[in-house]
């Protein structure tokens, strides 16, 4: 998800809730909310930020990449993959 599509989900959820307590945002909040979430999302979706925080296994260096593919080709031909358990997929 994108910082503005999330910005813009969490401006409504923001909206609904200021309306229902009777205080509802002006055009500057709203365009002042929309941006501050869009700043920080944009910032955290960052390859290095979400490695930073542990929400991936890490980044290859592209000079990586071969060694990386053949250690994954080495290591699957050392125990053969079975049969697949799972069913049809359809897009």
């Amino acid at each position: 998800m994108s910082g503005k599509s999330a910005g813009g989900v969490l401006l409504s959820i923001e909206e609904a809730k200021r309306k229902a307590l009777g205080s509802p945002m002006s055009p500057e909040e709203i365009n002042e909310f929309q941006q501050k979430l869009i700043d920080k999302y944009e910032g955290e979706l960052h390859p290095f930020f979400c490695s930073s925080r542990l929400l991936n296994d890490g980044l290859l260096k592209f000079s990586e990449i071969r060694d990386w593919l053949a250690m994954a080709f080495e290591v699957s031909h050392i125990r053969p993959v079975g049969e697949p358990t799972f069913g049809n997929f359809r897009f």
